[in-house]
């Protein structure tokens, strides 16, 4: 896809006057044309262009190397009307071979450090562009990075909503980085920045070491308790080993016995209980005596330290707190109790058997403790923030802070010390351009001290009096001011200053100084790079003054695209770099276009409007309509009617508006431009038209009949309302234009047909200006 090029500016920004409420911005190319009526905004475009504000420049380009010279009413009142002092224009003289090849020497090896200077330039905007990334990219990281824990406090100002205010946080020298518990954190945050709320009570704990009796009959479990008396009963029954099964049904059956034996209701002995308390002796009395006692003071602690665990349940817990694991021991602790007390029971019953030895309760019981011990410590911090809210919530915040820290402070370490290797590379690399600079500046400063020996303003005053003089202004020159050096002033004849020039001799003098200026340079012989705006040249100036203008202008343009030569890279060196042309006047417009309208790479048309008291530009391309491809082309908004004709041609779908056109522009160059006998021009085209066919000798009149047709209202213009010219529009056109350029083949004119043809296809389907 064919694309502009863009030398030095690459934007301009138009937003004041006319423009401030529809501003407009342009991307221009190396040569610019503006067309637009008076007052439709074209001065204010100028203007935009020399205000640095309003421009954006090319990559790679460097605004310093270039000069803007704008030629405006604003130039011509500050810089020529002062008669007896205008500034010089500085020109190398020529015939001081030895220091101009020393100046050349020079400005190659200024080209080069100038080249080092930028490339050193780049590399330190690189080196600084790096250093400055290191910042956003750590305040990005680290927020990222903290986003599931900040979002944990999201309902805590702690100040850092936002990534700046946030690095600012977790950059304080002065905040600690501590590794705190977030749960831990939440807790107190919850309670510190909560609802008011009540102090809670602390829980109690249950004895962790048995009664002395317990130790001291615990061993009873483990033995075999028996009688040892030698009574007959108690020997039968010891022999039967029925002492434990007797003992325990006289204890449940002897109040309902009633005499008898409960298991074969035989009457007993009447002095049946002597004989069975002769059984148990007292050893064996003793021993499940203890045994009794054993239980019921077994069965009263545990029974206690359950009953005084299990009513912690009935106090509130702080926040985040649950009783999983409480409910669980106890539960633990319940069923080792119940499983006891069977054992004891069992024991009891028969004294004589071992008991299982008791499920341990008293670890159950420590593990329940410290569970009531970590409550009580979560409790006495409850309490204590809910009695010191405010300081708590100040204490609560920083300790967030100190912990959100720590899970960034291995980046905020990383970040010091790329900054800090970042610093040192900027600093290398300053210091190489700082040098690379001052080696520049010492060539500027040599080639100045030498062009001061060599340049002279003499050149331009001289130049511009033989130009004066050439176009018939014979009333003034320039000569040196006496009183100020290297500097002009204008003068009449007879040597008085000439006062009240006309309007037309001042924009003249005024245009011949800037043409100079743009050519000449500064009194060290150094030039910049120049863009060139030149705003209505050509008011109050007459037919020849406007000839010698546009054809400055043209050297000026032939000047500046020799810089554009887009098919090589390289800088070709001419000193105009860009350059803009805006005028109202058609002719003057015409006269400096003509060439450019097929340059699409290199040239921009503009045309400006004005919709009220609102402005407007528009970038005159379209579609070319010669191309099947996506190909955009230049059209020129401005026409005069010769052109028009052409355009008209091509844009015409009849055959009616086809031949119309055709017959107009014959007329008018044939017999207005060049002055043929209208009926000597029909004899000639149609001679030479009508000849043999090859194979039966009869001429061919497949070409003649057409052109016959057009070059009759040539012959006879004053009879074309006669019905012999009528055409039906539903004929065929193509055969009327192909006669058309055969008309201009056979008078030797196909090259002004071919470059009508492409100058009309440029602007075809295009709305245009045409000049009277």
């Amino acid at each position: 896809m064919n694309e502009k090029k863009c030398p030095a500016i690459k934007t301009i920004r138009i937003d004041t006057a006319t423009f401030q409420d529809s501003p407009a911005t342009i991307e221009p190319t190396v040569i610019n044309f503006f067309y637009g009526e008076n007052g439709t905004g074209k001065s204010t475009i100028a203007r935009s262009i020399g205000s640095p504000d309003h421009l954006e420049w090319a990559d790679s380009v460097t605004p310093e190397d270039y000069e803007i010279l704008i030629y405006n009413r604003e130039f011509v009142s500050e810089e020529v009307s002062n008669y007896k002092q205008l500034h010089g224009i500085y020109t190398i003289c020529k015939g001081n071979k030895e220091k101009e090849e020393q100046i050349a020497a020079l400005e190659k090896k200024l080209d080069d450090a100038k080249n080092k200077v930028q490339a050193a330039e780049k590399t330190a905007r690189e080196k600084e562009d790096k250093k400055s990334a290191l910042l956003p990219n750590l305040k990005e990281i680290i927020w990222e990075k903290t986003k599931p824990q900040r979002k944990d406090f999201d309902t805590i100002d702690l100040k850092i909503k936002k990534k700046d205010s946030f690095y600012n946080a977790m950059s304080d020298k002065e905040l600690a980085v501590e590794s705190h518990d977030i749960e831990v954190l939440k807790t107190t945050a919850a309670t510190a920045f909560g609802k008011a709320k009540s102090k809670l009570e602390k829980f109690h704990r249950a004895p962790e070491q048995f009664p002395a009796v317990i130790d001291e009959h615990l061993h009873l479990l483990a033995e075999s308790i028996t009688s040892s008396s030698e009574s007959q009963f108690a020997q039968f029954l010891t022999a039967l080993g029925a002492v434990d099964w007797v003992k325990d049904g006289h204890h449940h059956f002897s109040q309902k016995a009633n005499g008898k034996c409960p298991y074969c209701q035989q009457p007993l002995p009447d002095d049946f209980e002597q004989q069975l308390a002769s059984v148990f002796d007292e050893q064996y009395k003793e021993k499940t005596r203890q045994l009794s006692l054993l239980q019921n003071t077994y069965l009263s602690f545990a029974d206690n330290a359950l009953q005084l665990l299990a009513s912690n349940k009935s106090k509130p817990l702080p926040q985040s707190l649950g009783w999983d694991a409480y409910d669980g021991l106890l539960e633990k602790l319940q069923d080792g109790i119940e499983l006891n007390q069977e054992r004891l029971d069992e024991k009891l019953k028969t004294p004589a058997q071992p008991a299982a030895e008791l499920k341990p309760i008293l670890p159950i019981i420590r593990e329940l403790n410290q569970l009531v011990e970590d409550f009580n410590k979560k409790i006495d911090a409850y309490n204590a923030i809910i009695d010191d809210q405010k300081n708590q919530q100040a204490k609560c915040k920083r300790q967030i802070l100190e912990y959100l820290k720590s899970l960034v402070a291995d980046d905020l370490s990383a970040y010091d010390k790329n900054l800090k290797n970042a610093e040192k590379s900027c600093a290398a690399a300053s210091k190489a351009l700082n040098a690379l600079q001052k080696e520049k500046a010492s060539i500027e400063s040599k080639i100045a001290n030498l062009s001061k020996e060599i340049v002279s303003t003499v050149d331009v005053m001289n130049q511009i009096n033989d130009t004066l003089r050439y176009t018939g202004f014979q009333g003034f020159r320039l000569r040196e001011s006496k009183a100020y050096r290297n500097h002009y002033e204008i003068v009449r004849a007879d040597g008085s200053i000439a006062e009240n020039l006309s309007e037309g001799e001042l924009q003249f003098i005024a245009f011949l100084y800037f043409y100079h200026q743009v050519k000449g340079g500064r009194e060290d012989g150094q030039q910049k790079k120049k863009i060139v705006v030149i705003d209505d040249p050509v008011s109050s100036m007459d037919d020849g003054v406007l000839f010698i203008v546009s054809s400055l202008i043209r050297e000026l343009l032939e000047v500046c695209h020799s810089t554009a030569d887009y098919h090589d890279p390289q800088d070709t060196g001419g000193y105009i770099k860009q350059i803009f042309i805006l005028t109202h006047n058609i002719r003057f417009h015409m006269e400096v276009t003509d060439q450019w309208v097929q340059d699409f790479k290199a040239t921009n048309f503009y045309k400006v409007l004005k919709d009220g008291n609102q402005s407007s530009v528009y970038l005159c391309t379209k579609q070319d309509p010669a191309s099947s491809l996506p190909r955009t082309i230049n059209y020129n908004p401005v026409q005069n009617n010769y052109q028009a004709l052409w355009t008209q041609l091509q844009e015409a779908n009849s055959t009616i508006s086809v031949i119309h056109a055709i017959r107009q522009i014959l007329d008018y160059y044939f017999i207005q431009m060049c002055s043929y006998d209208r009926k000597k021009l029909r004899a000639e085209v149609l001679g030479k038209l009508k000849k043999p066919a090859p194979e039966s000798g009869r001429p061919d009149m497949t070409q003649y009949h057409p052109a016959e047709a057009l070059l009759r209202y040539i012959a006879a213009p004053n009879d074309f309302g006669h019905d012999a010219h009528y055409v039906d529009d539903a004929t065929d056109a193509q055969p009327y234009r192909e006669a058309f350029r055969l008309i201009f083949k056979a008078m030797g004119q196909e090259q002004h047909y071919q470059k009508m043809m492409e100058t009309s296809r440029s602007a075809c389907g295009s709305p245009e200006t045409t000049s009277a």
